[in-house]
């Protein structure tokens, strides 16, 4: 009598070499909990996970024999064309493509399961592919989101209408069922990369937005326990009467609590992170039954190492020599046979003679070195190059010449040298496109030691592209970082979570400094950095000639003119600008235009008539094009406002600007009333009505307070005053980089 065969169940997981041990963890707890009557064969897409990491991963699944099969497919150079016909630029990686493109990647299959890896399961799978019908007219199988837990949702108001929104956010991307013989049917593939072409600039959750607009109503909605989410233990209390919700009852999130088949850890704290994530401990129970267990513990050893190391280092009587002494004989058991030891030993005794009379010695680390257009890292690098006595500058010429649009890049380095020239400075440049860059940078600094590094922006720490990070660990020299939003920092954004957690785990960090209290609030409560290394300077850094800006000549609307003159400057990053509300901006100016004939509008930044329609405000609005900081003092002695409409989660997933931006700061120190969003409450020094006008992300209310100060221009000038002396005091040369260099100097003694 012969057996009949199992009934085969495909299962999807995409991931890269950095997630291995989470999926290992997903791996054996979704095969211990399966029924197995049923055969499961895993499929890995990926690009970069080594042969001795799948042999592991195979050793994973060994305990449940012949019911699981596991097959890796390498996707590193699949999709590539059709990827460089979609793709326009932001946050997205070639891999959304994977969840995208299923039916085409698996013809063999009519439904497939879909799930991330950072999650336990604690159930069993097989109930909701079997009873999913590939006849029935649905394209998923997924779980509707917690309501109340929802609330990226709101972002979306800004720029999609009812119709778009009322598609959005129906199921959640961590656990899906596909049913790929109605997707290849209904020639989905298209509609998906379609959607993707014209919305990709404006996608907030990526491939779930996607399948979620395009699948639209086609849905089959799982049990919540299918996507039970950690946060759901902290947001909802063991007491009934807060068990409720838009879109669950109180009977189903019990269910789903008290029965779950898949345990989400979907926020940025992970149990491998954090050891006190909530519902860590179901992690770590599975973890101890994969051959992972002593590879993560070693890990977590060096972790501690490195922290126990950082302690000694700011230990001002042991400076931590013994920990790095007995690392390197560990690592390195026959230093004593190696020439080029002794070569070190005897650069570290040159260079020791040479700096010994030094107080200051300090990198500075930004990938792009400023042009004058970019007025505050500008001010920053003369401050420092100006104040301490032996200075080095690491950047490149590569992303200067596309930030600069004008002069060239060794132009623009000589100008500045032989402007602020001083006898022991430097300014290093490195083509950062070119795969020797690492090797460059090691040879020259090879030979230096110095003090202290200051790093400008977390992308210049930690990045796919290049990364100072390793080459300061490498040469043991101590940083400090400003951690401005945009840069490379969001908040919940995992990508963001990831450098942040990699960052502050360097035994060489010793200060960050943040210029937004949403910033301090964030690395606080999720637990990224302790409170003592955190300095909040408030604001940005405003060109010194800013704070001393003549304005006694200044032009006022209704006292001086019969003109009310409005602007808006920015720098276009992505379609529409709407990241930075230049669409909310041109929507208003054509508002008022057709109420009033004496209102001229006026545009500073890389934007023109082509990006969006103004025709019917052409003789009413002028472009100006990127400008240096000098030129704003003339262009501002008749302005009366300027308009900041940002909006947050545009660029990527959590960015944010800063409040108020450089621009705009700018704007009212000559005496330009600001009118600015603040969805994040981040105002802290600004009183509404008095110093400037807060706005919302909507024209009317734009407009409203637009004409509120063309009504009532005394009104309008008494805020302007009033704002010019509050921006006077907090964003002063002695608030700003006085503080900054205030603690590179506290650093530097140590």
């Amino acid at each position: 009598m012969t057996t009949k065969p199992k009934i085969e169940i495909p299962i999807m997981f995409c991931f890269d070499k950095n997630y291995v041990i989470p999926a290992a963890v997903t791996f054996y707890s979704l095969l211990e909990h399966a029924d197995k009557n049923y055969h499961y064969h895993f499929y890995v897409l990926h690009s970069d996970i080594s042969k001795l990491q799948q042999e592991k991963l195979q050793e994973t699944i060994k305990d449940f024999g012949e019911m699981a099969e596991l097959e890796f497919v390498d996707m590193a150079h699949r999709f590539d064309e059709i990827w460089k016909r979609i793709y326009k630029g932001g946050h997205f990686a070639k891999e959304v493509m994977y969840k995208l493109l299923i039916a085409s990647i698996f013809p063999q299959y009519d439904k497939l399961i879909v799930t991330d890896v950072d999650v336990v399961f604690l159930g069993d799978v097989s109930k909701s592919y079997t009873e999913l019908d590939c006849n029935d007219d649905i394209y998923i199988a997924g779980v509707r989101p917690i309501g109340k837990i929802n609330s990226y949702m709101e972002n979306y108001k800004e720029q999609w209408s009812d119709e778009e929104i009322q598609k959005l956010g129906h199921i959640c991307g961590g656990y899906l069922v596909a049913n790929l013989k109605k997707i290849r049917e209904d020639n989905m593939e298209e509609k998906f990369i379609n959607c993707f072409k014209e919305n990709g600039y404006r996608l907030n959750q990526m491939e779930q937005d996607i399948l979620n607009i395009c699948c639209y109503p086609k849905f089959k909605y799982l049990p919540l326990s299918y996507v039970a989410c950690s946060y759901m233990w902290d947001y909802f209390p063991n007491d009934a009467s807060r068990k409720t919700d838009e879109n669950y009852s109180y009977e189903q999130i019990c269910e789903a609590m008290d029965n779950t088949i898949q345990l989400h850890y979907a926020t940025s704290i992970k149990p491998w992170k954090n050891v006190n994530c909530t519902k860590s401990e179901e992690w770590f129970k599975y973890l101890a039954k994969t051959p992972f267990l002593a590879e993560f513990l070693d890990n977590l050893g060096r972790k501690m190492e490195n922290t126990k190391c950082k302690a000694a280092l700011n230990n001002t009587k042991t400076r931590g020599p013994v920990y790095r002494l007995l690392r390197y004989i560990k690592h390195n058991p026959t230093f004593m046979f190696k020439k080029d030891f002794y070569h070190r030993i005897l650069v570290k005794i040159r260079n020791k003679i040479y700096f010994h009379s030094k107080k200051d010695i300090l990198y500075i680390c930004d990938n792009v070195f400023p042009s004058k257009y970019s007025g505050f890292r500008y001010e920053e690098f003369v401050s420092y190059w100006n104040k301490f006595n032996d200075v080095t500058v690491l950047t490149s010429k590569n992303q200067i010449e596309a930030l600069e649009h004008t002069e060239n890049a060794d132009k623009l380095i000589n100008d500045f040298k032989k402007s602020n020239a001083k006898k022991h400075h430097s300014i290093m440049t490195f083509p950062f496109d070119d795969k020797f860059r690492e090797q460059e940078f090691t040879m020259q600094l090879k030979n230096y030691k110095k003090k202290l590094a200051y790093v400008i922006f977390l992308n210049n720490l930690i990045d796919k592209d290049f990364s100072y990070l390793n080459l300061l660990e490498k040469y043991q020299i101590p940083f400090v970082f400003t951690l401005y939003p945009g840069g490379g920092f969001a908040l919940d954004n995992n990508t963001t979570d990831e450098k942040l957690q990699r960052v502050f785990n360097s035994p060489m960090f010793r200060k960050v400094i943040v210029t937004q209290k949403v910033t301090r609030d964030y690395l606080i409560n999720n637990n990224f950095c302790n409170e003592k290394y955190i300095e909040l300077i408030y604001g940005v850094v405003v060109p010194e000639k800013q704070l001393s800006v003549d304005t006694s000549k200044k032009i006022y609307y209704g006292k001086d003119k019969d003109t009310l003159d409005i602007c808006f400057v920015a720098y276009k990053y992505m379609k529409e600008g709407k990241d930075k509300g230049y669409d909310l901006f041109i929507s208003s100016a054509k508002k008022i235009c057709q109420k009033h004939d004496n209102v001229r509008f006026h545009v500073v930044g890389n934007f023109d008539e082509n990006d969006i329609d103004v025709s019917s405000i052409k003789d009413k609005i002028t472009f100006y094009g990127p400008q240096k900081t000098e030129w704003f003092s003339d262009f501002y002695k008749d302005k009366d406002i300027i308009i900041s409409p940002n909006r947050n989660n545009q660029l990527t997933t959590g960015a944010f600007d800063g409040f108020p931006t450089g621009s705009a700061i700018e704007a009212v120190l000559n005496k330009v009333m600001l009118m600015a969003t603040d969805c994040l409450k981040q105002n802290i020094v600004f009183k509404d009505k008095e110093d400037i006008l807060l706005i919302k992300s909507e024209v009317d209310d734009i407009v409203k307070k637009v004409e509120d100060c063309y009504k009532k221009p005394e009104k309008m000038i008494k805020i302007i005053e009033n704002g010019y002396k509050v921006a006077q005091e907090n964003y002063s040369y002695d608030k700003q980089i006085s503080s900054r260099i205030n603690i590179i100097e506290e650093e530097l003694k140590k």
